[in-house]
């Protein structure tokens, strides 16, 4: 069985106009893309790095605050009474 590397994969930021894409990813120097781990040529792997666009995550955070913002309101002015406003929250 091969032995596993502990060390930290070495990234360079890669200038998103180079990739023709709006966002700028993380590229490891001599690595290779096995389909599910991104690999050093030593052996050391790890999961590729998820991107979530900026207008998204943003769209995320409020959402999340709207869905704690019901959870609390059914708290302190409910009582706990509509438990689909709980479920709601659980959300967030």
């Amino acid at each position: 069985m091969a032995k596993r590397s502990t060390k930290k994969l070495r990234t360079e930021r890669v200038n998103s106009a180079a990739l023709g894409s709006g966002a700028a990813t993380l590229r490891i120097p001599g690595a290779t893309n096995t389909g599910r781990f991104v690999c050093e040529p030593g052996g050391a792997c790890a999961w590729p790095r998820l991107q979530i666009a900026a207008g998204a995550l943003e769209a995320l955070k409020w959402l999340a605050l709207i869905a704690m913002t019901i959870d609390h309101v059914n708290k302190y002015l409910f009582d706990w009474s509509h438990p689909w406003m709980f479920a709601i929250g659980r959300l967030a």
